[in-house]
């Protein structure tokens, strides 16, 4: 390796070692992280759940919007992905878990939009790219689990 060669690995390898951060330098910056995890509830899809600062109580679940195609799934074979989303959430957070249903409302801005109803225990929303589904949210109207 010549010397301009060896130069410029070493001035690349010093500014990766200095761009390094730590938690604590995370911490400083922005404050106590989320106390969250990330489940596998089906092949392929993950639920990410937000729980309160005490660990206690679930204050948010989210899903994708859309379930990954079975790898084995046949060429012009309709599987309604959404539908496995919509089943998933059912199972989680049943209708009698929600309690009584409350208002509905859509929003969009250009072609990004969310659609929500509220329950009486929780709020559920959906975002959008288009017509498609990107998110479901789930959130749980419980005391320590305010916006974040």
């Amino acid at each position: 390796m010549g010397c301009g060669r060896l130069a410029i690995f070493c001035l690349v390898f010093a500014a990766s070692a200095f761009g390094q951060m730590d938690g604590s330098s995370l911490r400083a910056k922005f404050g106590v992280p989320l106390n969250r995890e990330v489940f596998t509830v089906r092949p392929r899809i993950e639920m990410i759940v937000d729980y309160s600062p005490t660990g206690n109580q679930v204050c948010r679940l989210e899903l994708p919007g859309l379930a990954p195609m079975p790898a084995d799934a046949a060429p012009g074979v309709g599987i309604n992905t959404k539908k496995i989303i919509d089943e998933i959430v059912a199972e989680i957070v049943p209708p009698s878990m929600r309690g009584k249903a409350g208002a509905s409302m859509c929003t969009s801005s250009g072609k990004n939009g969310m659609c929500s109803t509220d329950y009486e225990n929780v709020s559920i929303a959906e975002s959008l790219d288009g017509a498609r589904r990107t998110a479901v949210i789930v959130r749980f109207k419980i005391a320590g689990c305010g916006e974040r």
